[in-house]
């Protein structure tokens, strides 16, 4: 049975400095990794709080799984935001993509466009002709008219 603690861990003793990583690295700066307590040191602090070895064990064990699980969880938050903030990228591009026509696409719309610029530019001498007709019979009948007062 683990013993219900929900205290953060203790803090653990004074971490040792390693002497081979005290070396000054290629920018010039030192470096002092702190190294880790060793698995004695971690049991060896719990015994001191007065708990026996089964205790000491099943506490630290308790400890670096509630450490160990904010770490995953705050990561896999953090990666569960980054692929949504693409995926929901990925499909802005894709709609955009999806609503502009292909190549065929475009090629049948200007196939159709340029017949029918070519139908209307035939058709447009005939249609001004019979508007200068009806424009010139309009003028003329008004002309008579005004000439010729009947009444």
């Amino acid at each position: 049975m683990q013993p219900e603690s929900n205290s953060s861990p203790p803090k653990l003793p004074p971490q040792t400095t390693n002497s081979t990583s005290s070396r000054p690295n290629s920018s010039g700066k030192n470096r002092n990794k702190k190294q880790l307590p060793s698995p004695e040191e971690i049991l060896s602090h719990y015994e001191s709080q007065g708990l026996d070895t089964r205790a000491a064990s099943l506490q630290a064990i308790s400890h670096l799984q509630a450490l160990l699980f904010k770490t995953v969880a705050s990561n896999s938050a953090s990666s569960v935001k980054k692929v949504d903030t693409i995926n929901t990228r990925l499909a802005i591009i894709e709609a955009k993509l999806d609503s502009k026509p292909g190549f065929i696409q475009s090629f049948a719309i200007g196939v159709v466009s340029a017949a029918a610029l070519n139908g209307f530019g035939s058709a447009f001498p005939h249609v001004l002709h019979g508007l200068s007709n009806a424009w010139n019979s309009a003028r003329m009948a008004m002309a008579n008219s005004s000439s010729n007062p009947s009444s």
